[in-house]
């Protein structure tokens, strides 16, 4: 009898410590020609800034050049980095001296200098009851 009551304890508390997702939901504006996709990445410290996300989506466009999306992270410190794929190529396309020609944008309002800024100037704390973040894209050229 004291086995199963155990077993359920132990079960119950392992629950509890499970951390759980906070909703984060991203509203993209500004895509304009209102054509191709928007490639959004989330990434989670300094170490993997633009190299390695800890999500990603490919979004579609809708409305006035509105692109939504929603993710389920665990609460804590994220950067986000935007681009219009406005040729719906996969990559940002540069000009000469790799200027982008396609409009692109981070979190927090940071600002792209020489190259995309640090992810300090970008990061923004998730708390566990979800965030909302509108994120204007910055025009190319």
């Amino acid at each position: 009898m004291l086995r199963p009551i155990l077993l359920t304890a132990a079960i119950v508390a392992g629950l509890a410590a499970e951390t759980h997702a906070a909703d984060l939901d991203i509203t993209i504006s500004g895509a304009t020609p209102a054509a191709g996709q928007i490639l959004l990445s989330v990434f989670d410290a300094a170490d993997n800034w633009m190299q390695t996300p800890v999500a990603s989506r490919t979004i579609a466009i809708t409305g006035p050049g509105i692109a939504t999306a929603s993710f389920d992270l665990t609460p804590g410190r994220y950067g986000i980095a935007v681009i219009h794929d406005a040729n719906g190529n996969g990559v940002l396309d540069t000009g000469s001296l790799r200027i982008p020609i396609e409009a692109f944008a981070f979190s927090n309002g940071a600002r792209a200098r020489f190259g995309p800024p640090a992810f300090d100037r970008a990061a923004f704390t998730l708390p566990p009851d979800g965030l909302s973040l509108r994120i204007p894209l910055t025009n190319a050229n």
